[in-house]
């Protein structure tokens, strides 16, 4: 991948984000407690958002990589995390839109999914069909024997 197309990515991933923050406003309406919403979810959606960046290249480094398990996890992550604050949010007296903080959070969370969506779209294909690896030579046996020599069998 090219870093033309490198920038280009992350000038859309940026596009995205600010469009769905924007819808946020226009759904919630553009209040001192909705922009507060915003950033308190924007910088918790963010901090979230590097650590799948981790989770999920540690998992493509792993020998089964399993990035289906690794988005579930973020998910419920992300769930773990928004559900306890947009509770404290709904209280009386609070300086936060509970609504905006929770969508303003999960929006970073669609920012992730197309990241990840790009990501996959870009990696090298991996699969190698049975067919195609490479087949052990037939052990003699004589082989066979020196391995297992001095075993229970």
């Amino acid at each position: 991948m090219s870093r033309t197309e490198r920038v280009l990515g992350t000038a859309v991933l940026v596009a995205v984000f600010v469009g769905v923050q924007a819808l946020v406003v226009t759904y919630r309406g553009a209040s001192p407690q909705v922009f507060n919403a915003l950033e308190v979810g924007t910088l918790a959606g963010l901090v979230s958002l590097v650590l799948e960046f981790v989770l999920i290249e540690r998992s493509d480094r792993t020998f089964h990589a399993q990035g289906v398990q690794a988005t579930f996890l973020s998910f419920v992550m992300r769930l773990v995390v928004v559900a306890p604050l947009t509770l404290l949010f709904l209280r009386k007296g609070s300086e936060t839109d509970h609504e905006a903080f929770a969508l303003s959070y999960c929006s970073t969370f669609f920012v992730y999914l197309c990241w990840l969506t790009w990501k996959s779209y870009h990696a090298p294909v991996q699969y190698r069909a049975r067919g195609e690896r490479p087949a052990r030579p037939a052990e003699t046996r004589a082989e066979r024997t020196r391995r297992t020599a001095g075993s229970a069998r």
